[in-house]
């Protein structure tokens, strides 16, 4: 036994659902919870469509016609290729097949004596709506042809019918023709001289506008082969480079003009160049001082060789000579100063005449830019005239071709009018009908539709319940329930028993009781949950609480104090409830005195406390308590006999209020961990996930949650169920032959 125990720990306990669980496992769930339901919807359901599938495919007869439309071009204007049918070929095949089927046509139809005996329409109240219900017109694929038919249960009159349709299509289109023939010709005929008056208009503007393009010299491109516009942009590009180059030549002349001034004043004491010295050289007055000293030298060398050097006369001469020296030097370095000067100032004159004469060529240059620049953009202007001109002219002669061709096929389609007025008709009847012997095939068709119709109402059923179940808020399973994080399930308690549905009694006492039940061996799972909390943190005070009165908290804390203290272990087992006490009839007991007197007037817990009721177990009722329960709960004196119960015993059970209530929250966080009851079928989502959360906010440990009151289909246990029964039935069995 205790080996299975361990074992259906975490097989019989089902998972919560994960966040991502598929559209398959939700519907899975939803057939478990209301498969009665869908049994009943589909039961409903399947007849009726069933029947109606079997009507809708009831044996038909059908007769059909054949009708051939050939190609409406005649043949003798055009080539074999042109037979083919094209765009108005398919259009005019479309049209034939809606006249068969018009209200003209079906009005003759029924006109005919021979028609309304017919059974199809002898007692039908609107005989074209009937006509029109059971005619069908198809066409046959890849072929000239269209298919008349009549389908109705009854094939008597059907062939009538239908030739009768044929004949009084082909008496229509026949007047049709015959009506419309002059008005097509007086159509065309007119459009053809309003055709021919546009296109000689036309042809007038083309030939104006070349006449225009003609005569106008501003807006011809230039000579042939020669574009104006590359010509003046390359004279620009060629005008652009020579004034670069002359404002080159300007700045390098302007510097050497700013250098040589340096230069002059810098050089100015300097001995003049040879240019200067052939012009000193050139001067008279030079050259008769020369003169003079060179006659000069030539007398003291004369008195040199007739007198001493000692004679004054000979030093007179010398001096006379020096003095001569003396001038010319002087003279000499006068005229090199004054023709350095006058040649400093004729190179200034000519680097001045240079740089005007470049500055000149300069702004001409820029004039025969600027002058090129305005050429080019006439000359754009002039092309873009020309090419719009050449557009125009272009759109002209295209319109003046298109109405061409639009005059030609006017006058051939009215020549082919023409023609086919004597040629025979092009609509031919390819077969008659001829009275259906059998009736088309069914049965297939009635079984598919049998099978269509049963999946249908399955389906319906199944959308119906998945529905259902998204709109139903209550707790079903533990899949219903959004555990957070540190609640999980410890336990889902089945309502397999009426006693457990009824009143709150000793009867409730399964774990007693009947310890062998499945509810027992759930209870005991929720027990080991609580005994070996997920956190490894022991809980030797438990608070069992739920979202709303009837959760079934009562009964779990009964029968969890119960196994607890089955395992040897000394239990208390506390009544916190002083608004609806209930442990007091549990274990018939009576509520007063109880946790209440203690509380409110000090009473000793000894004397108020009931001991021998079960081995291990003492319980403590509600007792007497002040309309103020919850400031009670959260006293001081409550600290102190949660202090004292935790000392005396190895384990307090508390059943507590609801959640909905001050009380247990203000209880909640003085116990080592909570355990949270919700009544499946009673608890709502909302309520039970507020619940939760609310703990957390206050602090309190959840030790987990145990749904009670779960049907047993709903979580799949019917196989753990019967394999307990049997296990315990095997065990009882064998304890039975030991003894």
């Amino acid at each position: 036994m205790d080996d299975f125990f361990q074992d259906s720990v975490t097989e019989m306990v089902p998972r919560p659902a994960q966040a991502g669980s598929s559209p398959a496992a939700t519907i899975l769930r939803a057939i478990r919870k209301r498969y009665g339901l869908g049994i009943v919807i589909f039961v409903l359901l399947a007849p009726l469509a069933v029947v109606f599938s079997i009507w809708s495919s009831q044996p038909y007869y059908e007769a059909e016609a054949i009708v051939e439309v050939n190609p409406i071009r005649p043949r003798i204007l055009y080539n074999t290729g042109d037979n083919e049918p094209g765009r108005s070929y398919e259009s005019f095949f479309q049209t034939q097949m809606a006249k068969v089927s018009s209200d003209i046509v079906l009005g003759k139809v029924i006109d005919d004596a021979s028609v309304r005996t017919a059974p199809l329409l002898r007692d039908s109240v609107n005989p074209l709506r009937t006509l029109r219900k059971a005619l069908s017109v198809r066409r046959i694929e890849n072929t000239q042809l269209f298919a008349v038919s009549v389908r109705a249960p009854n094939p008597e009159g059907l062939a009538t019918i239908v030739n009768t349709v044929i004949r009084e299509y082909r008496a229509y289109i026949d007047q049709a023709d015959a009506v419309s023939q002059n008005r097509r010709l007086q159509v065309l005929d007119g459009e053809r001289k309003k055709l021919k008056l546009e296109v000689d208009t036309k042809m007038a503007a083309v030939a104006k506008t070349r006449e225009a393009m003609a005569s106008d010299p501003n807006s011809s491109p230039g000579p042939a082969g020669r574009d104006p516009v590359s010509s003046t942009q390359e004279s620009i590009i060629e005008a652009r480079a020579q004034r670069t180059a002359a404002q080159a030549r300007l700045e390098r002349l302007k510097k050497a003009a700013e250098e040589s001034s340096d230069e002059s004043a810098e050089n100015a004491g300097e001995i003049p160049s040879s240019k200067v010295q052939e012009m000193i050289d050139a001067d008279p007055e030079v050259k008769a001082l020369r003169q003079e000293l060179a006659s000069q030298k030539i007398e003291l060398a004369v008195m040199k060789q007739k007198l001493r050097e000692s004679n004054p006369s000979l030093r007179r001469q010398e001096a006379v000579l020096q003095t001569s020296r003396e001038r010319l030097a002087a003279l000499e370095v006068e005229l090199a100063r004054k023709m350095a000067a006058k040649l400093r100032q004729l190179e200034r004159d000519r680097r001045a005449e240079e740089i005007k004469a470049a500055e000149a060529e300069v702004e001409g240059l820029a004039i025969r830019e600027n002058a090129l620049e305005e050429l080019v953009g006439k000359q754009i202007e002039q092309r873009a005239i020309y090419e719009r001109k050449a557009a125009e002219l272009k759109s002209q002669e295209e319109d003046f071709k298109r109405s061409q061709q639009t005059l030609l096929g006017v006058e051939q389609r009215l020549h082919e009018l023409e023609i086919e007025s004597d040629a025979p008709g092009f609509i031919t009847i390819g077969s008659t009908a001829t009275e259906p012997k059998q009736p088309e095939p069914y049965l297939g068709r009635r079984i598919n539709y049998v099978l269509v119709s049963l999946a249908g109402s399955f389906g319906l059923a199944l959308l119906a319940i998945v529905l259902l179940d998204r709109r139903d808020d209550r707790i079903w399973t533990p899949d219903d329930i959004h555990y957070p994080a540190g609640a999980e399930l410890l336990g889902c308690v089945p309502d397999n028993s009426a006693d457990f549905r009824g009143p709150i009694g000793q009867n409730a006492l399964f774990c007693r009781h009947r310890p062998d039940s499945f509810f027992a061996e759930q209870i005991r799972n929720v027990m080991a949950g609580v005994l070996y909390p997920a956190d490894g943190r022991p809980a030797r005070s438990v608070l069992v609480t739920g979202a709303a009165p009837g959760d079934g908290k009562t009964t779990l804390a009964a029968n969890l104090a119960t196994c607890v203290a089955g395992l040897g272990k000394r239990v208390l087992l506390v009544d916190a409830n002083f608004r609806k006490p209930d442990l007091a009839r549990v274990f018939d007991l009576g509520n007063i005195p109880g946790l209440g007197d203690i509380l409110t007037y000090g009473a000793d817990p000894d004397e108020v406390i009931h001991r021998g009721q079960e081995p291990n177990l003492d319980i403590l009722t509600a007792g007497s308590a002040p309309s103020c329960s919850a400031g009670m709960l959260g006293s001081n004196a409550m600290r102190e006999t949660l202090r004292w119960f935790g000392r005396e015993y190895d384990y307090v059970i508390i059943d507590g209020p609801p959640l909905m209530l001050a009380d247990a929250r203000i209880l909640a966080p003085l116990v080592d961990g909570v355990v949270c009851s919700f009544k499946a079928l009673a608890s709502q989502r909302g309520a039970v996930e507020q619940a939760i959360s609310s703990l957390r906010r206050l602090g309190a440990r959840t030790i987990g949650v145990a749904l009670m009151g779960v049907d047993p289909r709903h979580i799949s246990c019917q196989g753990t169920m019967k394999a307990l029964d049997a296990y315990t039935q095997a065990e009882g069995a064998a304890q039975t032959k030991t003894v």
